[in-house]
């Protein structure tokens, strides 16, 4: 699991580095688009994706577009959802609720850090209640 958080690291680094509006983003705030992966506990599931935070730093809210790996292929290719979070301090905590896209309709719990440039955040998402993998995310 630590090669496949380096390989996506180095990836979210790059995407970091040509991302022009990284270095105008408000160290407090992370309001607009991030785009990151979440990897599963046992590492054999990874899946990359885009996120948007909208609202305000109490009061998160925004939207999540990315491939379609596990629901029905044949009713979409991306799995749409809508996120509902806060910000407190530099912890980020959210919920995606899945629209429905692909026959897609739970929700899951993320919780994480923001680092001290404002440019990633990097945590744990739960599935039911329990841990069920690890994710970043970087503008």
């Amino acid at each position: 699991m630590r090669a496949v958080f380096s390989v996506i690291a180095g990836m979210l680094m790059l995407a970091t580095l040509i991302s022009p509006s990284a270095s105008a983003k408000s160290l407090n705030s992370v309001m607009g688009e991030w785009h990151g992966v979440y990897v599963s506990a046992g590492g054999g599931d990874v899946n990359a994706f885009t996120l948007t935070f909208e609202g305000s730093p109490s009061s998160l809210t925004g939207s999540v577009v990315e491939l379609n790996a596990f629901g029905d292929s044949n009713q979409a290719l991306f799995l749409t959802s809508d996120l509902y979070g806060s910000l407190s301090g530099r912890t980020v905590s959210f919920t995606k609720v899945y629209d429905g896209s692909g026959g897609v309709s739970h929700s899951v719990v993320y919780e994480g850090t923001l680092s001290g440039d404002g440019r990633r955040i990097q945590g744990t998402y739960y599935l039911n209640g329990a841990a069920a993998g690890r994710f970043e995310l970087a503008r």
